[in-house]
């Protein structure tokens, strides 16, 4: 078997700071109303360096990605995808 594939969602590539999470409606304003949801929106709007980390099968693309990062539990991006990049 082929290890798992780690992506580290980031907002900069350069300074590898996470994606700042957003409130979500319908879920008491806090993504998921999980412990570790509410503990990234109180982060505001300095998120901390490589926070989240997502496991995904070898072969799998950067739109794959998109769609995990737009679904729950993470729900961290909306909209369409344009483009994405990659650090090694």
């Amino acid at each position: 078997l082929r290890p798992p594939h780690l992506i580290f969602p980031v907002n900069d590539c350069a300074s590898c700071t996470a994606l700042a999470c957003h409130a979500m409606p319908g879920a008491g304003g806090v993504l998921m109303g999980s412990e570790d949801a509410k503990l990234r929106v109180a982060e505001g709007s300095s998120p901390s360096v490589l926070r989240d980390v997502v496991l995904l099968r070898p072969g799998a693309t950067p739109a794959d990605v998109f769609n995990v990062l737009k679904r729950p539990p993470w729900q961290l991006l909306e909209g369409e995808y344009v483009r994405a990049e990659c650090r090694v």
